[in-house]
């Protein structure tokens, strides 16, 4: 009888499923796997919300140049035809009386490409009853959520895009909605003197224009100037 002990091969029971992964293995897996996802995410997310914010600045600096602009424009164009520095007969024709002078408060001032009419957009009294805000935080943010709740057309700070990428604030309903929003706060020019209590500048205004997006959260810019009358 031969006697084949010698022969046989036996696999110890601690070695049986050695080739597979653990419990423990999958689980560490999973949550390294797990971090760099979020990690990507994270990345991307910051990525995305960084050229957003890009895209909106330098929107924003164009906007706010060209409403600075044009209002040193009305100025330049007052003096050029012998009107006072604070008419508004070269953005509106058809104002006439005091009803045609620049007044403190808050108004919209942008570029209008009507082939007909005026080349500047000017719309004061805008805001009726809002304290003035120079110090551009966001006090302005429920002055603007009103407005981006408004029509096409009947909305006056809102900027709109036209077929060829121009940006309107006199919308109307060939155009679509931004979410940018423009006005400007003119104030008296006031300044203190040496040993003298404060007192306002004649022909003079201070400008403060504004920039807000709704686009990513609320987020508002501005930029102030002083505009002066040649003539004093």
């Amino acid at each position: 009888m031969r006697n084949f002990s010698n022969n046989a091969s036996f696999v110890p029971a601690s070695r049986i499923g050695h080739g597979g992964f653990t419990l423990v293995e999958v689980l560490v897996a999973i949550l390294i796997f797990g971090l760099g996802l979020i990690s990507a995410f994270v990345l991307s997310n910051a990525a995305s919300s960084l050229s957003m914010r890009s895209k909106q600045e330098i929107i924003a600096t164009n906007l706010l140049r060209e409403q600075i602009e044009l209002f040193k424009n009305i100025r330049d164009t007052n003096f050029l035809a012998l009107r006072d520095f604070n008419s508004l007969r070269g953005a509106d024709p058809t104002c006439s009386g005091l009803g045609c002078e620049i007044e403190t408060g808050y108004a919209v001032l942008g570029t209008s490409y009507s082939p007909s009419g005026s080349p500047v957009f000017y719309k004061k009294g805008i805001f009726p009853g809002a304290s003035p805000n120079p110090s551009g935080n966001r006090a302005h943010q429920a002055l603007v959520s009103a407005e981006s709740l408004k029509p096409i057309g009947t909305t006056t700070v809102r900027y709109c895009q036209d077929g060829m990428g121009r940006y309107h604030l006199d919308c109307d309903s060939s155009m679509k909605f931004t979410p940018y929003y423009g006005f400007v706060l003119v104030q008296p020019l006031e300044t203190d003197g040496a040993g003298v209590p404060k007192f306002v500048v004649e022909g003079a205004f201070q400008i403060t224009a504004y920039f807000a997006t709704t686009e990513g959260g609320y987020r508002e810019l501005a930029i102030s100037t002083i505009v002066t009358d040649f003539k004093k």
